[in-house]
Parts: structure tokens; C-alpha cells; sequence
């Protein structure tokens, strides 16, 4: 109950700090802020909860984990649908407090296909850079791997992939985070949820491939 409770508290805080900042601070500090802010989310949580649960606040990062054995398949539903139900309840909060301000809410932080992005286009790029930071999640689980590092390394990635993907998509990479604030944007955030939860998976599953093909090139 421990590690379902920690997964659904750090995915709340994900979409709160780093959704939160992009609704609100967003015509601020730009999109190299909004990206700082999805790293340093990111990293904060996993060393705030990681240690209970694994720390992987992204269903595609727990499929990943199931599929290299990383992660009993049998908590696998359950951690999914903790962060399902945390995005929400983080969505939930953000909404509420944009209630009470003139601030621009236009968007919501939702996922969408920017800049003329076609549906090939957003799909290849979600899936990609959701795959890396699968690859990335698990090995940092590695015995090899420096302890210590695995939240600066994963917040850093994070970062770069939002660099990378804010124009295209305003970055998903994330199922969870995806919905959490798609269910009260509406709209175009509803009709294009579908890509932003597909592709990670299928980027999960590549990063499972690409990760056994390291471990055994010879198979």
C-alpha cells in the first residue's frame, strides 16, 4: 500500500509543480523554464519517494520496468492506476486554484499537436523520447549504476526531452501526466489523448527491446 501511495502522491506532485509552473509561470521564464521545471519535478520526487516505491511516477516507465523484470507484473495494474488517480488529483488542485486567479489558463498545460505537428510527427517524437527515458529509468536501476544518481539523471534527461518536444507537443512522455490535465482542458486535449498515451507505451515497449539487445546482442 506503501509504494501505491507514494506513486500516487509523486505523480500529484509531478503534475503540480511541473504542470503548475507551465500554466502559471509559463509567459514568465518560457519553455527553457517550463522544461527546468519538469526536470527538477521530477528529480525532487524521486528522491523524496523513490525509495518506497521505485520512483517511476509514468506508466510507461512501470511497463518498462514490468517487462525487464524489474517490477512484479502482478503491482504493475496497481501502480498505474495510482498515477492515473494522482495525475487526476493534481490536475484537480490546478484547476481549482486557476479558479481564483485572471491568470491565462488557455491550454491547461495539455498535450497537443503545435506548430502545423502532424499525427505521424507527434506520435514518432513521443514514442522516441519516451523510449529514452524508459532506457535511461532502467539503468539507472543497474547494480553498475553510481547510487545516489539516478534522480539527477532522470531529471536531466527529462529536461532535455522537454527541450526538445515543448514545440512540437508541449511534451508528454508521460500517460498519467497527460490525462491529469487533459480531463479538465477539454477540447483538442481530449481528442489527441489517445497519441499521448499510445506512443509512450509503444516507446516503453522499444526501450524493453533495445534494452535486452544490450544485455545479449547475440540473441
Amino acid at each position: 500500500m506503501k509504494a501505491y501511495l507514494a506513486e500516487c502522491i509523486g505523480t500529484a506532485i509531478l503534475v503540480i509543480g511541473a504542470c503548475g509552473a507551465a500554466i502559471f509561470s509559463g509567459a514568465y521564464f518560457g519553455q527553457l523554464g517550463t522544461a527546468i521545471a519538469f526536470g527538477l519535478s521530477l528529480t525532487l520526487i524521486i528522491y523524496a519517494f523513490g525509495h518506497i516505491s521505485g520512483g517511476h511516477f509514468n506508466p510507461a516507465v512501470t511497463i518498462a520496468m514490468t517487462l525487464t523484470h524489474k517490477l512484479n507484473k502482478k503491482v504493475t495494474g496497481l501502480y498505474i492506476v495510482a498515477q492515473f488517480l494522482g495525475a487526476l488529483i493534481g490536475g484537480f488542485i490546478l484547476f481549482i486554484i486557476a479558479q481564483g486567479t485572471t491568470i491565462s489558463t488557455v491550454g491547461f498545460a495539455s498535450n497537443a499537436l503545435l506548430n502545423n505537428t502532424t499525427v505521424l510527427s507527434g506520435f514518432l517524437i513521443e514514442m522516441l523520447l519516451t523510449m529514452v527515458l524508459c532506457l535511461v529509468a532502467i539503468e539507472t536501476t543497474a547494480a553498475r549504476f553510481p547510487k545516489g544518481f539516478a534522480g539527477i539523471t532522470l531529471g536531466a534527461t527529462l529536461t532535455l526531452i522537454h527541450l526538445i518536444s515543448i514545440p512540437l507537443t508541449n511534451t508528454g512522455v508521460n500517460p498519467a501526466r497527460s490525462f491529469g490535465v487533459a480531463f479538465f482542458a477539454g477540447g483538442p486535449a481530449i481528442s489527441y489523448l489517445w497519441l499521448f498515451i499510445v506512443a509512450p507505451i509503444v516507446g516503453a515497449v522499444l526501450a524493453f527491446y533495445l534494452y535486452r539487445f544490450m544485455q545479449h546482442p547475440e540473441a
